[in-house]
């Protein structure tokens, strides 16, 4: 009867270990969880609907869980804009060629266009976040701040290529930058709404809007920020 139950104790504890090493990897992936939450909340119903307690319940974790990992809804919103913009910026950056000659800074502004594109449409909730509704604009961080101005510091440098090159007139870098943003942004959130894809349905074009609104793109440049020709 003892060995019975000595035995059982054994098995006890070895089933109670098992259920904590489940817990303890839960509680790893915890914090990343969180935040995949707050944003589907955030996407459904808006970021005053966002509340830790709501984020625990949808998880099924307890309610203290998520205070583990932060202090309160404010930190979340935080982690998610620093997530958002440096991933951001590493999309960017992928596979960009220096750019030391005319051809290959045309090539790089493409492939730039493209890693755009590509961000907005694989992390469009999160892409949605950092550019909606002024979801980080009450946010001081200066962690946040420096992935912000490393994402379109990448822009700046292309057009600053570019005026380097003597590819463009004088207009600022800045404004130039801005303006070819405002053309990404509006293209990516019409590709992801699927406006553009209606819209070429209905009026049966079957060319790559992309890549047109692309070359409209360079053509507005060298009309409002005349490009040099070769000589």
């Amino acid at each position: 009867m003892k060995k019975r139950l000595s035995k059982e104790k054994s098995i006890g504890k070895k089933k109670s270990a098992v259920v904590i090493k489940k817990i303890k990897h839960h509680h790893d992936d915890l914090r990343e969880e969180i935040l995949e939450e707050s944003l589907k909340i955030i996407y459904e119903s808006g970021i005053s609907s966002l509340s830790l307690r709501d984020v625990a319940r949808r998880l099924n974790v307890s309610h203290s869980a998520p205070y583990r990992h932060f202090q309160g809804k404010e930190e979340v919103l935080l982690a998610l804009g620093i997530k958002g913009f440096r991933l951001f910026t590493q999309y960017l950056n992928r596979n960009l060629p220096l750019g030391s000659s005319r051809e290959e800074v045309i090539i790089r502004f493409e492939i730039m266009r493209k890693n755009y594109l590509e961000f907005s449409s694989d992390y469009n909730t999160l892409y949605h976040f950092m550019f909606g509704n002024n979801n980080l604009k009450s946010i001081q961080s200066p962690e946040l701040q420096k992935w912000q101005e490393e994402a379109f510091s990448t822009l700046i440098h292309q057009i600053a290529t570019m005026r380097a090159l003597d590819m463009i007139g004088e207009y600022p870098v800045f404004e130039s930058a801005f303006f070819c943003f405002v053309v990404m942004h509006g293209l990516s959130t019409m590709q992801n709404n699927g406006v553009m894809d209606h819209l070429s349905a209905h009026f049966s074009y079957d060319q790559n809007m992309q890549e047109k609104i692309m070359e409209f793109l360079l053509r507005s440049m060298e009309s409002v920020f005349p490009i040099t020709k070769d000589k």
